[in-house]
């Protein structure tokens, strides 16, 4: 309360007549660290006030957080742990973002920690909106692949996305889309993975809103099929494209400026793939692997990291 009075979040007033008045609330939580051990009790209001600086300069970095502690209260909670769900963990590439504790609290909760381990998270060919579309309503049929997802989790739950260190200074997207995918209404499937710096930095999939004709222009709108890219470099093929909407031009403007450059690229490593359909045990894993996830907890980092910390003792005792 004193640190919310003192950056003047409110003002007094006197209450309209018309109005009624809301109550603060306090939250108690306990936050625990990632091997279940008690780390700290919290109290707090539910606003979420958490936040994260970060940059390639420390002098910077510190300089700002001097900056924020002159016009707020706030508390250095030092290197970066866990973040909305997020455990961040150093390597020596950079760092690895994953969601260990919170797949194994999901786990725990519906019973699960000791279910079979399965290689897909869906089976193949099945629409990968068919979860997320029925979330307020859902069947039994829905509730069987929640279930399928966990056991697909539970075979690797540390494994996340390692935000490597690079210099090379690019920005390359993979994307794809399945036609008439969702059998109910036969609208179309889009999925995209975006890297910069060599680091996966954003991924979407997303059924669109609208039912398209041909599977040329669905392509063309996720720039993937070797026709679309035809369509995209060519404005000669514009005349049999009038159909298409207006803002799927603006990808053409881009490419013929030499912003954009579009790859045709093979289907044993379109990453995207793993966003718009249903794959096989063997083309999933690929993919994953492609993809650029690393797991922290496997059996095989933590083979590297003794064989790194014996080296460092054979070191010691050769220096005494």
């Amino acid at each position: 309360m004193e640190a919310l009075n003192r950056n003047k979040t409110w003002i007094i007033t006197d209450l309209p007549p018309d109005r009624k008045s809301i109550g603060s609330k306090w939250v108690y939580r306990i936050k625990y660290k990632s091997n279940s051990e008690i780390e700290r009790y919290k109290a707090r209001l539910v606003a979420k006030d958490d936040i994260v600086v970060t940059g390639n300069n420390l002098a910077e970095i510190e300089k700002f957080k001097t900056f924020l502690k002159t016009k707020f209260m706030i508390k250095d909670l030092g290197r970066l742990k866990y973040f909305l769900e997020f455990e961040i963990l150093p390597n020596g590439s950079g760092v690895c973002m994953n969601q260990r504790k919170y797949c194994l609290e999901l786990q725990n909760d519906y019973g699960m920690l000791r279910c079979k381990p399965i290689g897909t998270p869906i089976e193949p060919n099945m629409n990968v909106e068919f979860l997320s579309q029925y979330m307020h309503s859902p069947l039994q049929s829905h509730f069987n692949l929640a279930f399928r997802i966990l056991r697909y989790l539970k075979r690797a739950p540390g494994k996340g996305i390692n935000i490597v260190k690079s210099n090379n200074f690019s920005l390359c997207a993979y994307s794809d889309s399945d036609y008439a995918k969702c059998k109910l209404n036969r609208k179309f499937v889009t999925g995209y993975l975006v890297y910069f710096c060599d680091s996966l930095v954003s991924w979407k999939s997303k059924k669109q809103a609208t039912v398209l004709r041909s599977s040329a222009e669905a392509e063309y709108r996720a720039m993937t099929s070797t026709a679309s890219l035809q369509l995209v470099a060519n404005p000669v093929f514009h005349e049999r494209t009038k159909h298409f909407e207006v803002d799927v031009h603006y990808i053409r403007e881009k490419v013929a400026t030499g912003i954009i450059q579009t790859i045709k690229v093979g289907s044993a490593v379109q990453l995207a793939y793993i966003l718009t359909k249903g794959l096989s045990v063997s083309q999933h894993e690929q993919l994953v692997k492609q993809l650029g996830l690393l797991d922290l907890f496997s059996s095989c980092c933590v083979a590297v990291d003794l064989k790194a910390v014996l080296v460092a003792v054979d070191l010691v005792l050769i220096k005494l």
